[in-house]
């Protein structure tokens, strides 16, 4: 992968968000992204008070650059932590632009929700940029995303809370198909899409109810 295929990787994840929430929010997500040489990423919130201001940036660790480099294929975790930042960008971004609150706890579920999307999705989306595993039905996914996982976070409950929200969200939305051994992955499921939408359009509320 050449230097360009980072930024690649962090287009087409804001792209796949847009597309599927059916949202258009004119944003170079690019322009908010900065490097730093720590190993966490985040997405850092700046507000100015008395200009009723907030400030949105995704923070990603430099040597997430180097390892989309130096491989041929992107690595689960490479996407996993990109796909988590841009998702909270992009939900928060919604959420200042419809005025409406969004929750740290909401913000996790839905991050579980997206990457679960992009994981489903990615190799059939980008072939030219293939993750390092295929999948082709929601078992497979939710065996990468959700079983064995260890919270290293000083909150653990709140992210093993958030990760239960997007399994039963998840199940509610593939329902029709949670079982089948096969999923076509080169579309959004209308039923899925309208479904995990709604969380968004109607001011993430829906998101609770578990």
């Amino acid at each position: 992968m050449s230097d360009s295929n980072f930024e690649l990787v962090i287009r087409s994840t804001w792209a796949f968000l847009e597309n599927f929430y059916q949202q258009n929010s004119q944003i170079n997500v690019l322009d908010f992204v900065c490097l730093a040489d720590h190993p966490n990423a985040r997405v850092l919130i700046d507000e100015v008070s008395e200009q009723e201001t907030v400030f949105f940036s995704i923070e990603l660790p430099r040597v997430l650059k180097t390892t989309l480099t130096s491989n041929s294929v992107i690595e689960m975790q490479a996407l996993s932590v990109i796909g988590e930042e841009v998702s909270h960008f992009f939900h928060l971004v919604d959420a200042a632009q419809r005025e409406r609150a969004v929750s740290v706890l909401q913000l996790e579920a839905l991050a579980e929700i997206d990457r679960f999307l992009l994981f489903l999705h990615w190799n059939t989306f980008h072939p030219q940029l293939c993750l390092t595993k295929n999948f082709q039905n929601c078992s497979q996914v939710c065996d990468t995303l959700f079983e064995q996982r260890e919270f290293k976070s000083s909150d653990p409950e709140m992210y093993r809370d958030a990760e239960a929200l997007a399994l039963h969200h998840l199940r509610r939305a593939f329902s029709h198909c949670w079982t089948h051994r096969h999923i076509d992955t080169s579309r959004f499921d209308p039923n899925v899409q309208s479904y995990l939408s709604d969380l968004v359009l109607n001011g993430r509320s829906a998101l609770l109810s578990a």
